[in-house]
């Protein structure tokens, strides 16, 4: 006589739930509970008090934080940060030649050959804006309105074209798009260029720059993507220029500059 099957057995005479049955219901049971392994020293309770995490990176906020829940008084501020639109350039030194209009500007060298143009901040009351140490970061969208015979530089730091400068950011050249940093060489001013490929300049880009002064690399992204990551050239010296914008044309015909917005953040 063959042994029966252990799990379709019945519990005893009076119940005659099968054994696999009564297993699969506990299971279910448990799986259903939501106060399961909440108990003191057990895995849900040690999430619960301690400092471990057990959503995926960056799920916390769009999971658990509904829109408009966060009172001001459990954020700190650890960053200056500036964003906007050129609703006004009261501030900003500017050239003649930029036009302002709702969200963004433009600027435009005319037809005179080698006109420059030029747009930049300099905070008074914060000392040197533009400091590697406090890992600044910039973004600014643009749009030019020719690929050729022209120079232009978005970076963040001084344009003097001096022994004295020390930026970082892009430069476009001749229809050629760089990531670079600029800085003083035994004495006299240098530019570390790297070229990016890929991007046509006559459309609207989004170019970002961040200076990880922790890790000692600068990234350049255009449009969200790493086009270069900057780890021999670096940046020692702080100065007092937030960010620049210049443009100069190289030949006797209007080029324009078409910028968006500027987003820029350093640590405090």
């Amino acid at each position: 006589m063959p042994l029966p099957t252990w799990g379709n057995l019945e519990k005893s005479q009076e119940d005659k739930e099968k054994i696999e049955e009564a297993i699969q219901r506990l299971i279910n049971e448990h799986n259903n509970d939501p106060n399961a392994h909440l108990g003191e020293g057990q895995s849900l309770y040690n999430h619960k008090v301690s400092e471990i995490i057990d959503h995926v990176v960056a799920s916390i906020i769009a999971d658990k934080i509904r829109d408009g829940e966060i009172d001001l008084k459990k954020l700190t501020a650890k960053q200056n940060i500036l964003w906007t639109v050129f609703e006004s350039l009261d501030g900003w030194n500017a050239s003649s030649g930029i036009d302002v209009s709702i969200f963004g500007l433009a600027m435009q060298t005319g037809n005179v050959a080698n006109t420059e143009k030029y747009l930049y901040a300099e905070p008074y009351g914060d000392g040197d804006a533009m400091d590697p140490s406090k890992s600044p970061f910039f973004q600014t969208s643009i749009r030019l309105s020719d690929n050729s015979n022209q120079t232009i530089y978005i970076i963040s730091g001084s344009l003097n074209f001096d022994e004295d400068d020390h930026a970082f950011g892009f430069k476009i050249e001749n229809g050629t798009l760089y990531a670079i940093v600029i800085k003083e060489v035994s004495g006299s001013r240098t530019e570390y260029k790297t070229e990016i490929s890929g991007v046509t300049l006559t459309n609207w880009n989004v170019y970002r720059a961040f200076y990880d002064y922790a890790n000692n690399k600068i990234y350049f992204y255009v449009n969200g993507v790493l086009k270069h990551t900057e780890e021999n050239h670096l940046l020692s010296e702080s100065r007092p220029e937030l960010f620049n914008y210049y443009i100069e044309n190289l030949v006797a015909e209007n080029r324009v500059m078409y910028i968006k917005y500027l987003l820029w953040s350093k640590k405090l």
